[in-house]
């Protein structure tokens, strides 16, 4: 079984969030067997340090439950808080096509993690994700022109890689 702790980083209603309410939370779950935690960014507040420090703190408290994240581009650190949150062992994270999505509490959110950037950059720096990231792409495109408006994602606006270059 897993679950999501939502507003683990920051609250639209009451500011930064303790990580001893989050221990707790998280406390509460693993005892009622589940084995699968992710903390969510829901309004796209936090940033790589605060990330690192709370991953840090939930996998000493409870070494058996495997950490995910989720995380909001409100402010444009998705990537970044990604790549802070790997660097803990975090290897499970939610993300979403085009970086569609977000939150009605969040004045200006950008959206969620867009799968085909993080995996795009994942893929970058030579981690093997499983994904075929060209045919994501394909589909973020599809679901720019089904829409008919542009989405928050950055790969998928880039010409295509047979499209031509630019020589210098």
């Amino acid at each position: 079984m897993d679950a999501s702790i939502s507003v683990a980083f920051g609250c639209p209603y009451e500011g930064r969030v303790s990580p001893q309410w989050v221990a707790e939370v998280a406390k509460a779950l693993a005892e009622d067997n589940i084995e699968e935690i992710s903390l969510a960014d829901t309004i796209g507040v936090a940033n790589p340090a605060q990330v690192e420090a709370l991953f840090q703190d939930m996998k000493e408290r409870l070494p058996a439950v495997r950490w995910g994240a989720h995380f909001h581009d409100t402010r444009g650190t998705a990537l970044a808080n990604m790549l802070s949150a790997l660097e803990t062992g975090v290897n499970l994270f939610e993300g979403s096509v085009g970086g569609i999505g977000g939150s009605p509490f969040a004045p200006g959110a950008a959206g969620n993690l867009c799968s085909e950037d993080a995996l795009a950059m994942l893929e970058a720096m030579g981690m093997v994700t499983g994904v075929d990231v060209n045919r994501l792409i394909e589909v973020a495109r599809g679901l720019e022109r089904t829409l008919g408006a542009p989405l928050p994602g950055r790969v998928h606006a880039l010409p295509p890689p047979d499209a031509g270059s630019v020589s210098a």
